[in-house]
C-alpha cells in the first residue's frame, strides 16, 4: 500500500464543496482527486526505480582490522532506452556495488558513468531496460503555485509519495523550492508535473552540507516541509 501524503488536501476539498451546487454529491470531488492521482501514478511509477548502493569500509575489532560493508538505497529514475539512471550525487557516493531495482520486480547491475558535482547529478548504467523511461518536461515553464507529485524509492517499496506546491526559483542555486510533507529519506526522489513530465530530483543533504545555517530548512532538517529540487533542465544542459 502507497504511503501518500496531500498536505493541501483538506484545503482543497473544503474549496470543493463550497461551491458545488447543494445537489452535487460531496464525494464527487474526493472520487476525481482519487480517479486523477491514481492515473498519475500509474503513469509515473514504472520509471523511478531503486538505487542501492553498498560501501566498503575497515574496521578493528580485537586488534584485527575486518572489512565491512554498510547500504544506502535511494531513488532514480530511467532516462532512456540505453538503460541510463539518473539519480543523486549523495545516492552514489563512495558506492563500490550500485544496485537497481525495477518497478516490475527485476534487478540489474549498475555502473556508475559520471557525477556533475555542480548541479549533484549522478549518472548510471544498467545493460537493459524492461520499463518506459520517464517522459522529460521543461522546469524552466514551473510557476509558482504549480503543483507537483513527488515519488521516492528511498524507503523501498512501496513507493512514498506526496503532492506538493512550488514556492519559487531560488536565483542563488538555481534550485525549485516547494512545500510538501516529506521527510528527509526522500532525497533523490523523483519530482513531475501533474501532466506527469519528470521536472527534478529532490536534492541531497550531502551535496548542500556546506550550504549556510538559514539554508538548512530546504533541505528537510529544520523545515520538514520545505525541500529543494534540483531542475531537470540541469541536466538536459
Amino acid at each position: 500500500m502507497f504511503r501518500v501524503f496531500f498536505p493541501f488536501l483538506t484545503a482543497v476539498l473544503l474549496a470543493g464543496w463550497g461551491v458545488c451546487p447543494a445537489t452535487a454529491q460531496p464525494y464527487s470531488v474526493l472520487r476525481n482527486m482519487e480517479r486523477e492521482t491514481v492515473g498519475l501514478v500509474k503513469k509515473i511509477e514504472p520509471s523511478v526505480v531503486t538505487v542501492i548502493v553498498q560501501r566498503k569500509y575497515t574496521t578493528t575489532i580485537n586488534g584485527q582490522t575486518v572489512t565491512d560493508y554498510d547500504r544506502h538505497v535511494g531513488s532514480g529514475v530511467v532516462w532512456d532506452r540505453d538503460g541510463h539512471i539518473l539519480t543523486t550525487a549523495g545516492a552514489v557516493y563512495q558506492a563500490d556495488d550500485i544496485l537497481i531495482s525495477f518497478s516490475d520486480g527485476q534487478y540489474r547491475r549498475a555502473t556508475l558513468i559520471g557525477v556533475d558535482p555542480l548541479s549533484s547529478i549522478a549518472m548510471v548504467q544498467v545493460d537493459s531496460v524492461s520499463v518506459s523511461p520517464a517522459r522529460v518536461g521543461n522546469s524552466d515553464e514551473v510557476s509558482p503555485g504549480a503543483w507537483v507529485f513527488m515519488l521516492s524509492h528511498a524507503f523501498g517499496n512501496p513507493s512514498s509519495m506526496s503532492l506538493g506546491l512550488v514556492n519559487g526559483i531560488r536565483q542563488e542555486d538555481v534550485l525549485i523550492q516547494v512545500s510538501a510533507a516529506v521527510g528527509t529519506g526522500f532525497t533523490s526522489g523523483a519530482v513531475f508535473s501533474i501532466e506527469g513530465h519528470l521536472i527534478g530530483l529532490v536534492a541531497d543533504e550531502k551535496a548542500f552540507q556546506a550550504a549556510p545555517k538559514e539554508y538548512t530548512a530546504l533541505f528537510g532538517r529544520t523545515n520538514g516541509e520545505t525541500v529543494a529540487v534540483i531542475p531537470i533542465n540541469r541536466v538536459k544542459t
